[in-house]
C-alpha cells in the first residue's frame, strides 16, 4: 500500500514508518522543520497549516492510506488547536477526493474526562478540560461521519502516556534520568498520581497492526495498567543508585479528580490479541541505556 504518515519525524511516527516499510509498504513521512530525520525513507517537508502545501502533498503522493499523526502539542489551550482541527479536516477531505481508501487519526487520552473512572471507548465520557482534547475529539467525530459517508475504512487511536527511548528530555522519565546522571536533585510533584504508560515501540506496533488488519473504530492504545508515578520515579532512582537525589512533595489533602488515568484495553485486545512487548521496567532500562549512550557520544 502507498501510505502517507504525517508527523512521521515524531517519536511515534518514526517507529510507525520503520515498521510499515519493513512490512513492504511504500511509505512517505512528513516533517515540518530542519533537514528532516535521519531515518531512511522518503521524506517531504510540509507546513500542514498551509492549504496550498496540503493540497500539493496529497496530489504528489497520492496515498491509499493516510496516517495522520501530526499535531502541535506545545500549548494544550492555544488558539492553534482550532487551526490544527481545521487543517486536519481539509487534509482528510483532499485525501478522499484524491481516491484515498483508509484513514488513521491519532487521538489522545485527553479526549476523556479525567474523572477517576476507567477510560472506555463506549462510555461517552468525552469531556476534555483542554482545547487540545476537544479538538482531537472533534476530529474523531468529523472523520467518523465523513468516512462512513464516503466508504473510508477509518480508525482512531487514543494514545495515553508514552515512555521509552527517544522521548524529549522534558518528559518525566528522561527528565529524571538526565538529572540523576548529572548528580542533580529532582523534585517529583506528581508522585501521588496514577498513570497508564506504554512504550512508544508498542504504541507504533499497535497502530500499524490496526492499519494492516483494517480495524475500523476507535481504540484506546495503552497498557491498561495504572502505575503510581512515585513508584516509577523511585524505581529509576534505585536503578541509577541515586535515590538520595529525589525529593517527593506531599500529596494534596483532597485527592484530585484526575488521580487515576487508566485505559480499558479490552477492545484493542479483542481486535489484535493484545500483547505488549515492552513492560514498564524494560522500557525504563532501555531509556537509561539510550540516554547514557547519547551522553557518551
Amino acid at each position: 500500500m502507498r501510505i502517507l504518515v504525517t508527523g512521521g519525524s515524531g517519536l511515534i511516527g518514526q517507529h510507525c514508518i520503520e515498521g510499515l516499510s519493513k512490512a513492504g509498504h511504500t511509505v512517505t513521512g512528513t516533517f515540518s522543520s530542519g533537514n528532516g530525520p535521519s531515518v531512511e525513507g522518503k521524506w517531504v517537508k510540509v507546513d500542514l497549516l498551509n492549504a496550498e502545501q496540503r493540497a500539493k502533498l496529497i496530489e504528489s503522493e497520492n496515498p491509499e492510506v493516510l496516517v495522520h499523526l501530526a499535531w502541535d502539542v506545545r500549548n494544550w489551550d492555544g488558539p492553534d488547536q482550532q487551526e490544527w482541527f481545521e487543517a486536519s479536516e481539509d487534509l482528510i477531505r483532499r485525501f478522499q477526493q484524491q481516491g484515498g481508501q483508509q484513514l488513521f487519526t491519532a487521538g489522545t487520552s485527553m479526549e476523556y474526562a479525567w474523572n477517576g473512572l476507567v477510560c472506555r471507548e463506549n462510555n461517552g465520557l468525552f469531556e476534555s478540560s483542554t482545547a487540545y482534547g476537544r479538538a482531537k475529539h472533534a476530529l474523531w467525530k468529523f472523520a467518523e461521519t465523513f468516512s462512513a459517508k464516503h466508504q473510508l475504512t477509518y480508525t482512531h487511536g487514543r494514545i495515553f502516556f508514552l515512555c521509552g527511548p527517544g522521548q524529549e528530555e522534558t518528559r518525566l522519565v528522561p527528565a529524571i534520568i538526565h538529572a540523576l546522571l548529572k548528580n542533580e536533585r529532582f523534585c517529583c510533584k506528581s508522585g501521588h498520581l496514577f498513570r497508564d504508560y506504554l512504550d512508544v515501540r508498542d504504541v507504533a506496533k499497535f497502530i500499524n497492526a490496526l492499519i494492516e488488519t483494517k480495524q475500523a473504530g476507535d481504540y484506546n492504545i495503552a497498557s491498561g495498567v495504572p502505575t503510581k508515578v512515585a513508584d516509577l520515579v523511585a524505581a529509576i532512582g534505585t536503578e541509577l543508585g541515586r535515590s538520595d537525589l529525589i525529593d517527593f512533595t506531599s500529596a494534596p489533602a483532597e485527592p484530585p479528580l484526575d488521580l487515576t488515568v487508566v485505559a480499558d484495553v479490552d477492545k484493542l485486545s479483542q481486535a489484535l490479541g493484545y500483547v505488549p512487548e515492552f513492560d514498564l521496567n524494560k522500557s525504563v532500562l532501555d531509556t537509561i541505556a539510550w540516554i547514557k549512550e547519547l551522553s557518551s557520544n
